[in-house]
Protein backbone atom coordinates (compact mmCIF):
# COMPACT_ATOMS: atom_id res chain seq x y z
CA UNK A 1 0.00 0.00 0.00
CA UNK A 2 3.04 2.30 0.73
CA UNK A 3 4.39 1.27 -2.21
CA UNK A 4 1.53 2.20 -4.24
CA UNK A 5 1.55 5.66 -2.69
CA UNK A 6 5.24 6.49 -3.55
CA UNK A 7 4.82 5.56 -6.91
CA UNK A 8 1.58 7.72 -7.33
CA UNK A 9 3.27 10.45 -5.77
CA UNK A 10 6.47 10.62 -8.03
CA UNK A 11 4.70 9.80 -11.10
CA UNK A 12 2.77 13.12 -10.29
CA UNK A 13 6.01 14.86 -9.61
CA UNK A 14 7.41 13.37 -13.09
CA UNK A 15 4.25 14.85 -14.80
CA UNK A 16 4.65 17.94 -13.06
CA UNK A 17 8.20 18.14 -13.91
CA UNK A 18 7.09 17.51 -17.21
CA UNK A 19 4.58 19.79 -17.62
CA UNK A 20 6.45 22.71 -16.43
CA UNK A 21 9.47 21.77 -19.24
CA UNK A 22 6.43 22.28 -21.97
CA UNK A 23 5.03 25.49 -20.87
CA UNK A 24 8.06 27.09 -20.01
CA UNK A 25 9.03 27.89 -23.81
CA UNK A 26 5.96 28.89 -24.45
CA UNK A 27 5.90 31.18 -21.35
CA UNK A 28 8.88 32.70 -22.60
CA UNK A 29 8.06 33.05 -26.17
CA UNK A 30 4.76 34.43 -24.78
CA UNK A 31 6.73 36.96 -23.18
CA UNK A 32 9.22 38.23 -25.62
CA UNK A 33 5.90 38.51 -28.03
CA UNK A 34 4.69 40.97 -25.49
CA UNK A 35 7.55 42.39 -24.86
CA UNK A 36 8.20 43.58 -28.51
CA UNK A 37 4.19 44.55 -28.40
CA UNK A 38 4.78 47.11 -25.57
CA UNK A 39 7.93 48.19 -26.70
CA UNK A 40 6.27 49.15 -30.21
CA UNK A 41 3.18 50.37 -28.43
CA UNK A 42 5.74 52.90 -26.73
CA UNK A 43 7.93 53.43 -29.78
CA UNK A 44 4.60 54.86 -31.45
CA UNK A 45 2.18 55.92 -29.10
CA UNK A 46 3.32 55.87 -25.12
CA UNK A 47 0.61 54.27 -22.63
CA UNK A 48 0.79 52.86 -19.47
CA UNK A 49 -2.16 50.16 -20.03
CA UNK A 50 -0.66 46.73 -21.57
CA UNK A 51 -4.24 45.51 -22.10
CA UNK A 52 -5.02 48.68 -24.45
CA UNK A 53 -1.80 47.92 -26.84
CA UNK A 54 -3.24 45.84 -29.38
CA UNK A 55 -6.14 48.64 -29.70
CA UNK A 56 -3.29 51.46 -29.59
CA UNK A 57 -1.13 50.09 -31.57
CA UNK A 58 -3.86 49.90 -34.64
CA UNK A 59 -5.08 53.16 -34.02
CA UNK A 60 -1.15 54.19 -34.26
CA UNK A 61 -0.52 52.06 -37.86
CA UNK A 62 -3.94 53.64 -39.26
CA UNK A 63 -2.77 57.50 -37.84
CA UNK A 64 0.80 56.45 -40.08
CA UNK A 65 -1.25 55.20 -42.87
CA UNK A 66 -3.18 58.37 -43.35
CA UNK A 67 0.02 60.88 -42.58
CA UNK A 68 1.91 58.45 -45.75
CA UNK A 69 -1.23 58.73 -47.79
CA UNK A 70 -1.12 62.78 -46.91
CA UNK A 71 2.66 63.08 -48.04
CA UNK A 72 2.13 60.99 -51.03
CA UNK A 73 -0.53 63.22 -52.46
CA UNK A 74 0.88 66.16 -51.62
CA UNK A 75 2.87 66.72 -54.74
CA UNK A 76 0.13 65.62 -57.23
CA UNK A 77 -2.00 68.31 -54.94
CA UNK A 78 0.66 71.41 -56.06
CA UNK A 79 0.99 70.09 -60.05
CA UNK A 80 -3.54 70.56 -59.41
CA UNK A 81 -3.44 73.49 -57.65
CA UNK A 82 -0.21 75.04 -60.51
CA UNK A 83 -2.42 73.78 -63.67
CA UNK A 84 -5.40 75.46 -61.97
CA UNK A 85 -3.41 78.72 -61.36
CA UNK A 86 -2.05 78.48 -65.34
CA UNK A 87 -5.67 78.22 -66.49
CA UNK A 88 -6.77 80.82 -64.47
CA UNK A 89 -4.41 82.79 -66.44
CA UNK A 90 -4.90 81.87 -69.89
CA UNK A 91 -8.23 82.55 -69.21
CA UNK A 92 -7.29 86.14 -68.23
CA UNK A 93 -5.97 86.72 -71.65
CA UNK A 94 -8.32 85.37 -74.12
CA UNK A 95 -8.88 87.82 -76.96
CA UNK A 96 -12.30 88.20 -78.00
CA UNK A 97 -13.03 89.40 -81.91
CA UNK A 98 -13.74 92.87 -82.95
CA UNK A 99 -16.53 92.90 -85.32
CA UNK A 100 -17.02 95.82 -88.24
CA UNK A 101 -19.25 97.13 -90.51
CA UNK A 102 -19.20 98.92 -93.81
CA UNK A 103 -20.58 102.18 -93.45
CA UNK A 104 -22.36 103.47 -96.78
CA UNK A 105 -24.89 106.25 -96.10
CA UNK A 106 -27.68 106.60 -97.99
CA UNK A 107 -27.21 108.66 -100.98
CA UNK A 108 -29.14 112.10 -100.85
CA UNK A 109 -31.82 112.39 -103.92
CA UNK A 110 -31.31 114.71 -106.60
CA UNK A 111 -32.87 118.30 -106.71
CA UNK A 112 -33.98 117.73 -110.15
CA UNK A 113 -34.17 113.98 -111.63
CA UNK A 114 -34.97 112.76 -114.90
CA UNK A 115 -38.45 111.74 -115.99
CA UNK A 116 -39.15 108.31 -115.01
CA UNK A 117 -38.87 106.22 -118.68
CA UNK A 118 -38.27 102.56 -116.85
CA UNK A 119 -40.85 100.39 -114.95
CA UNK A 120 -39.74 98.24 -111.87
CA UNK A 121 -36.71 96.65 -111.51
CA UNK A 122 -34.94 94.36 -108.72
CA UNK A 123 -31.69 93.79 -107.62
CA UNK A 124 -30.28 90.61 -107.22
CA UNK A 125 -27.93 90.09 -103.84
CA UNK A 126 -24.29 90.71 -105.29
CA UNK A 127 -21.94 87.28 -105.49
CA UNK A 128 -18.40 87.18 -104.32
CA UNK A 129 -15.74 85.13 -103.96
CA UNK A 130 -15.47 82.84 -100.71
CA UNK A 131 -12.95 84.73 -99.05
CA UNK A 132 -14.80 87.87 -99.11
CA UNK A 133 -18.01 86.40 -97.14
CA UNK A 134 -16.38 84.33 -94.90
CA UNK A 135 -16.31 86.97 -91.82
CA UNK A 136 -12.24 87.42 -91.33
CA UNK A 137 -11.42 90.81 -93.10
CA UNK A 138 -9.23 90.06 -95.67
CA UNK A 139 -5.52 91.55 -96.94
CA UNK A 140 -3.09 90.99 -99.48
CA UNK A 141 0.77 90.95 -97.91
CA UNK A 142 1.78 90.36 -101.28
CA UNK A 143 -0.14 89.92 -104.85
CA UNK A 144 -0.11 86.16 -104.74
CA UNK A 145 -0.80 85.68 -100.99
CA UNK A 146 -4.18 86.39 -99.26
CA UNK A 147 -4.34 86.49 -95.13
CA UNK A 148 -6.92 86.60 -92.96
CA UNK A 149 -7.25 89.29 -89.61
CA UNK A 150 -8.12 86.47 -87.07
CA UNK A 151 -9.58 89.05 -84.21
CA UNK A 152 -11.45 90.97 -86.92
CA UNK A 153 -14.50 90.45 -88.87
CA UNK A 154 -17.22 91.53 -90.83
CA UNK A 155 -20.53 92.01 -88.50
CA UNK A 156 -22.79 91.70 -92.20
CA UNK A 157 -21.85 90.25 -94.70
CA UNK A 158 -20.32 92.75 -97.37
CA UNK A 159 -22.81 91.59 -99.83
CA UNK A 160 -25.71 92.65 -98.40
CA UNK A 161 -24.74 96.23 -97.26
CA UNK A 162 -23.71 96.71 -101.14
CA UNK A 163 -26.57 95.29 -102.53
CA UNK A 164 -28.55 97.71 -100.49
CA UNK A 165 -26.31 100.80 -101.35
CA UNK A 166 -26.92 99.54 -105.08
CA UNK A 167 -30.54 99.88 -104.33
CA UNK A 168 -30.54 103.33 -102.84
CA UNK A 169 -28.43 104.78 -105.30
CA UNK A 170 -30.86 103.76 -108.17
CA UNK A 171 -33.95 104.96 -105.84
CA UNK A 172 -32.02 108.29 -105.36
CA UNK A 173 -31.08 109.03 -109.15
CA UNK A 174 -35.27 108.33 -110.25
CA UNK A 175 -34.58 106.31 -113.23
CA UNK A 176 -37.00 103.33 -112.45
CA UNK A 177 -40.42 103.77 -111.24
CA UNK A 178 -39.75 100.90 -108.45
CA UNK A 179 -36.47 99.64 -107.01
CA UNK A 180 -36.82 96.54 -105.23
CA UNK A 181 -34.56 93.88 -103.52
CA UNK A 182 -34.84 90.61 -105.84
CA UNK A 183 -36.49 87.87 -104.03
CA UNK A 184 -37.52 84.83 -106.33
CA UNK A 185 -40.94 86.11 -106.28
CA UNK A 186 -43.52 88.51 -108.20
CA UNK A 187 -42.84 90.16 -111.44
CA UNK A 188 -40.77 92.91 -112.91
CA UNK A 189 -39.78 94.57 -116.00
CA UNK A 190 -35.74 94.91 -115.61
CA UNK A 191 -32.81 92.44 -113.22
CA UNK A 192 -30.13 94.11 -111.77
CA UNK A 193 -26.71 91.45 -111.17
CA UNK A 194 -23.75 92.16 -109.71
CA UNK A 195 -20.50 91.06 -108.24
CA UNK A 196 -17.91 92.24 -105.34
CA UNK A 197 -14.91 91.19 -107.10
CA UNK A 198 -12.32 92.93 -104.52
CA UNK A 199 -12.73 94.20 -101.15
CA UNK A 200 -9.68 94.36 -99.00
CA UNK A 201 -6.34 95.67 -97.74
CA UNK A 202 -3.21 95.28 -100.34
CA UNK A 203 -0.18 95.84 -98.80
CA UNK A 204 2.98 96.97 -101.48
CA UNK A 205 6.25 97.63 -99.75
CA UNK A 206 6.06 100.26 -96.56
CA UNK A 207 2.66 101.25 -98.34
CA UNK A 208 -0.98 100.02 -97.23
CA UNK A 209 -3.50 100.29 -99.79
CA UNK A 210 -7.32 99.49 -99.91
CA UNK A 211 -8.91 98.10 -102.80
CA UNK A 212 -13.04 97.82 -103.80
CA UNK A 213 -14.26 96.62 -107.34
CA UNK A 214 -17.52 96.23 -108.44
CA UNK A 215 -19.62 95.02 -111.03
CA UNK A 216 -23.08 94.51 -112.37
CA UNK A 217 -25.62 94.33 -115.43
CA UNK A 218 -28.98 95.27 -116.38
CA UNK A 219 -31.10 92.90 -117.99
CA UNK A 220 -34.73 93.46 -119.89
CA UNK A 221 -36.83 89.98 -118.47
CA UNK A 222 -38.74 90.51 -121.01
CA UNK A 223 -36.49 90.35 -124.17
CA UNK A 224 -33.47 89.04 -122.05
CA UNK A 225 -31.29 91.27 -123.76
CA UNK A 226 -28.22 93.18 -121.82
CA UNK A 227 -28.71 96.44 -121.70
CA UNK A 228 -25.63 97.84 -119.83
CA UNK A 229 -22.41 95.89 -118.10
CA UNK A 230 -19.60 97.83 -116.40
CA UNK A 231 -17.20 97.37 -113.42
CA UNK A 232 -16.18 100.42 -110.98
CA UNK A 233 -12.80 100.17 -109.04
CA UNK A 234 -11.81 102.39 -106.44
CA UNK A 235 -7.92 102.34 -104.84
CA UNK A 236 -7.17 104.41 -101.94
CA UNK A 237 -3.79 104.83 -99.97
CA UNK A 238 -4.10 105.24 -96.43
CA UNK A 239 -1.88 107.11 -93.90
CA UNK A 240 -2.66 104.60 -90.66
CA UNK A 241 -1.77 101.03 -90.67
CA UNK A 242 -4.78 99.79 -88.06
CA UNK A 243 -8.08 98.20 -88.55
CA UNK A 244 -10.10 100.85 -87.72
CA UNK A 245 -8.76 102.68 -90.36
CA UNK A 246 -8.50 100.22 -93.24
CA UNK A 247 -12.41 99.70 -92.29
CA UNK A 248 -12.91 103.53 -92.89
CA UNK A 249 -11.09 103.39 -96.55
CA UNK A 250 -12.80 100.67 -97.46
CA UNK A 251 -16.09 102.18 -96.63
CA UNK A 252 -15.22 105.29 -98.32
CA UNK A 253 -13.96 103.60 -101.46
CA UNK A 254 -17.20 100.92 -101.53
CA UNK A 255 -19.04 103.96 -101.64
CA UNK A 256 -17.36 105.64 -104.28
CA UNK A 257 -17.42 101.85 -106.36
CA UNK A 258 -21.19 101.96 -105.81
CA UNK A 259 -22.24 105.72 -106.85
CA UNK A 260 -19.91 105.49 -109.81
CA UNK A 261 -21.42 102.14 -111.13
CA UNK A 262 -25.06 103.08 -110.73
CA UNK A 263 -23.90 106.65 -112.81
CA UNK A 264 -22.49 104.59 -115.43
CA UNK A 265 -25.85 102.88 -115.85
CA UNK A 266 -27.73 105.59 -115.24
CA UNK A 267 -25.69 107.56 -118.63
CA UNK A 268 -26.40 103.64 -120.18
CA UNK A 269 -29.78 103.41 -120.04
CA UNK A 270 -31.55 107.16 -119.76
CA UNK A 271 -30.46 107.94 -123.52
CA UNK A 272 -31.30 104.64 -125.06
CA UNK A 273 -35.36 105.32 -123.28
CA UNK A 274 -35.43 108.53 -124.78
CA UNK A 275 -35.16 107.36 -128.19
CA UNK A 276 -37.05 104.75 -128.04
CA UNK A 277 -39.87 106.61 -126.58
CA UNK A 278 -39.34 109.40 -129.28
CA UNK A 279 -39.59 106.05 -131.59
CA UNK A 280 -42.84 105.06 -129.95
CA UNK A 281 -44.43 108.76 -130.29
CA UNK A 282 -43.59 108.70 -134.39
CA UNK A 283 -42.79 111.75 -136.50
CA UNK A 284 -44.56 114.71 -135.88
Amino acid sequence: MYLRAALAEAEQHRLLNLSERRERPLNSAFMLREEHQQSHIHATVPTKSPARGSYQLKTASRVHGVNTMRHTNLPGLVWLIVALASLAGCAGKIRYPNYYVLNLPAPVAAGTQPKQLHGSVVVRKFAAPPFLRAGPIAYYPSADQVNFYDYHRWAIDPRNAVTTAVIQNIQARGVFQSVQLFDGRGTSDYLVTGTLDHLEEVDRGHDVFVEVRLSAQLMDLRTGDVLWKDASSETTKLEQHTVPAIVAGISRAAEDAVEHLVSSMQNRIVPTSASLVRKEAGPE
